[in-house]
């Protein structure tokens, strides 16, 4: 499946290689159960949470699952817009587009295996 272009890209946000780039996620709290979903038309990477928007807590539950999905440390997974939002940009530290693409395929497969 080819992966439609980022809300973002080709406006100075790295795509490859290594060092940091971009995710743009959508959020859907109150699912049934927390899940990474495909990557919408518009570029975005559906994620379903269980927790509620309020107090930041669909918020803190989004990063933990890229955390875990990603393999990186917390640390290296930043919000950095979109904190009263369902449309999200997280910074993801130590990785590059094509490796942050890449795991989260591989985890996603994991899961539904």
């Amino acid at each position: 499946m080819k992966t439609p272009r980022m809300p973002g890209a080709g406006r100075g946000e790295k795509s490859g290689g290594s060092g940091s780039c971009s995710l743009w996620v959508q959020a859907r709290p109150r699912s049934g159960r927390e899940s990474i979903g495909d990557w919408s038309e518009d570029g975005f990477l559906m994620i379903r949470l269980t927790s509620p928007p309020t107090g930041g807590r669909a918020n803190q539950e989004c990063r933990e699952l890229l955390v875990r999905a990603l393999g990186v440390s917390r640390t290296r997974v930043v919000l950095e817009k979109g904190h009263t939002a369902r449309k999200k940009k997280f910074r993801i530290e130590g990785l590059g587009r094509e490796q942050a693409e890449a795991r989260l395929k591989a985890w996603t497969r994991a899961r539904e295996a």
